[in-house]
């Protein structure tokens, strides 16, 4: 009786595995399809985000095909990139910690290779739970040969290097990503499940405590990431279905948060109404390039569908993972919570991480699903590979473009701008996703007095970075060439996108200055003068003093 009963229940775990492995290929093959077909419908510039994109598939399929053959080697080769993969991060930061290297971010101490620590934090996290996970997989035995011996030595030196870092980047979603990775992972020690149902409520407790203490610590950035997700949900809720397009999440927030302060601000005749926007929200109020949430930036830039389906992938992902007891689910369980407050997605170290994973977890659905043509496997394989082979000459020179750029830029530092602008000519075409690169191109076109082509530039600059400072430097352009109506236009609307800057209102008194509407430009002083910005220092009030010089 007991192994008819244990035999009904492998069938039907077998039978839910297989369900979860048809939902997971057919979730992704939905979510691929559909950024394909808004990638051709979306009026916008994203050819070399969607040629990596075919770049991450093809690897992933070649992944696929390699763990299906040989799954034992492959994990292990996975394992070994992964902790190298750390290694490096880790004693990078620790060389950044005490000081033997730059980082990569002169405000911060340590970035690691990362611009930012919270990245490099989660980074670190990720890769530290795929090898915890697989340490508790394959845990010291007898019969150990000296290779697998030194194997574990090294990750363990690994994972201690990585611990270190972790609290020093002080990243809050880190530090939480890895400790809800753990919790599943401890779940497995039969021990520490008896531990947790006797004293759950302390523990519970505890972790709200710990909770609340990580939110006051660095309370000013907890509340900033409250107002980016209030806006990135506008901003969702305003472009639709199909999304704003991928790469241009920074102009769909930065027109929903003007949208957001223009219902409570305004601006007539000079005088300013702050109305009953919330100082609070003012002084949180940012230009941020990414929506510090995944879910929501997938939902910004190509729709709820698509940040629905996303959900559903990383989900199932992890049930499959979990369930062929692979240490990867652990990394996949701590990058799902960390996308939930940061930006893994938009960087390529974790755009791999998430390939490998998913690769895995695909590999592992063929398998349930007992697919055992790998004929068709290998043309899947060959289909990916297609467009990437088509487009490595363009993925070659738009790496090469780049890196070129990165060398020019020290002619923007020192201000050459003709000679500047003159590199930046041919490069229009390859670098059109790259903000920083048509905000600098831009601005060294108004300096030469190109005003046309810089307002062009400018123009595209919006679409893929939209701030206050392209909205001012478009309206520097206008106040050159007399056009104070346009000039008024686009230093009111930099003014209301970030109202915590006293630098637009006065390039809006010097247009009243040149104008001569010198009623609004009193009305204006008076306004400055009232205003308290987020942050006070000479340069806002000398800003003050200029403006009230033009009386």
């Amino acid at each position: 009786m007991s192994t008819v009963s244990g035999f009904q229940k492998q069938h039907k775990n077998i039978r839910s595995l297989s369900i979860m492995a048809i939902l997971l290929v057919l979730v992704a093959a939905l979510l691929v399809c559909l950024l394909l077909f808004e990638s051709a419908v979306v009026d916008i510039h994203e050819q070399a985000l969607m040629d990596r994109f075919y770049l991450y598939v093809c690897l992933g399929m070649v992944l696929s095909f390699a763990f299906r053959l040989w799954p034992a080697a492959t994990e292990r080769i996975i394992i070994s990139c992964l902790t190298l993969f750390a290694a490096f991060e880790g004693i990078k930061g620790l060389m950044q910690i005490y000081g033997f290297t730059a980082p990569g971010n002169r405000l911060f101490v340590l970035t690691g290779s990362f611009f930012s620590p919270g990245p490099y934090g989660g980074f670190i996290a990720v890769l530290s739970c795929v090898l915890i996970a697989w340490m508790a997989n394959n845990r010291i035995k007898r019969n150990q040969n000296l290779f697998q011996m030194i194997e574990r030595c090294i990750i363990l030196v690994v994972l201690i290097a990585a611990l270190v870092v972790i609290p020093a980047s002080q990243s809050r979603a880190a530090i939480l990503a890895m400790a809800c990775s753990m919790f599943l992972l401890s779940l497995n020690n039969d021990a520490i499940r008896s531990f947790l149902k006797k004293h759950w409520i302390v523990l519970t407790f505890l972790g709200m405590t710990l909770c609340t203490v990580g939110y006051y610590v660095k309370k000013p950035s907890a509340d900033g990431r409250w107002m980016i997700f209030k806006i990135d949900t506008r901003a969702m809720l305003n472009n639709g279905i199909t999304g704003c397009g991928l790469g241009h999440f920074s102009n769909a927030y930065s027109e929903a948060q003007y949208e957001y302060f223009l219902q409570d601000i305004t601006i007539d005749h000079g005088i300013l109404d702050m109305g009953g926007s919330q100082t609070s929200d003012r002084q949180r109020a940012g230009s941020p390039l990414y929506a510090f949430n995944d879910y929501l930036q997938m939902g910004v830039e190509a729709g709820p569908v698509a940040m629905l389906l996303y959900t559903e992938m990383m989900l199932l992902s992890i049930v499959i993972l979990l369930s062929n007891k692979s240490p990867l689910a652990y990394g996949q369980l701590a990058l799902s919570v960390f996308g939930l407050f940061s930006y893994p997605i938009c960087l390529w170290q974790f755009q791999l991480l998430l390939t490998v994973f998913m690769s895995v977890s695909i590999t592992y659905c063929i398998k349930t699903l007992q697919c055992k043509r790998i004929g068709v496997h290998l043309g899947l394989l060959v289909l990916t590979a297609v467009p990437v082979l088509f487009r490595t000459h363009e993925l070659i020179n738009t790496l090469g473009q780049y890196k070129s750029w990165t060398r020019d830029r020290c002619f923007f530092g020192i201000e050459e701008y003709g000679v500047y602008a003159e590199y930046c000519r041919d490069k229009i075409h390859t670098l059109d996703y790259v903000g920083d690169y048509l905000f600098e191109y831009g601005y060294s076109l108004s300096k030469t007095e190109n005003l046309e082509l810089s307002d062009s530039v400018l123009n595209a600059t919006l679409k893929v970075k939209c701030n206050p400072d392209v909205l001012m430097l478009m309206g520097d352009n206008s106040l050159v060439r007399n056009d104070y109506a346009e000039a008024e236009r686009l230093y009111k609307k930099a003014f209301i996108m970030l109202p915590d800057r006293v630098k637009p209102l006065c390039r809006l008194a010097k247009t009243y200055w040149k104008s001569g509407d010198m009623e609004s430009l009193h009305n204006i002083k008076k306004s400055i003068d009232n205003f308290h910005p987020r942050i006070e220092s000479d340069v806002t009030e000398s800003l003050r003093n200029e403006v009230r010089n033009m009386l």
